[in-house]
């Protein structure tokens, strides 16, 4: 009986002890942050698909691989996503939305 109180508490305390660590792994980052890593990303779209698509304007492509919104020099808009034409290029620049910015930082820093 001794022995497994003993190993009860061993599992109770490791137990707390491994979810206290792995909650504490996920780094904070702020809002702001997380727009400048998460709030563009680039699509291609067939050439009959172009004509469908409300293009905001037109971008050059940034050879920086890591570039975010601000280096494009483009507003995040609350309600809608926005689709730039990026000259040279077949890939169109998607700027999420805030409001989807929003919900998706919820979801990871939950």
């Amino acid at each position: 009986m001794k022995i497994l109180t003993t190993l009860s508490f061993a599992f109770f305390f490791s137990s707390a002890i491994f979810s206290q660590t792995t909650s504490d792994v996920k780094p904070a980052i702020s809002f702001e942050e997380y727009c400048e890593l998460e709030a563009i990303y680039f699509i291609t779209a067939p050439a009959e698909k172009l004509n469908s698509i409300d293009f905001v304007g037109e971008r050059e492509l940034l050879s920086e691989a890591n570039a975010s919104y601000i280096d494009y020099d483009v507003k995040i808009k609350e309600g809608e996503n926005q689709y730039y034409k990026l000259i040279g290029s077949e890939e169109i620049l998607v700027v999420r939305s805030q409001y989807i910015l929003r919900l998706n930082y919820e979801n990871v820093t939950k």
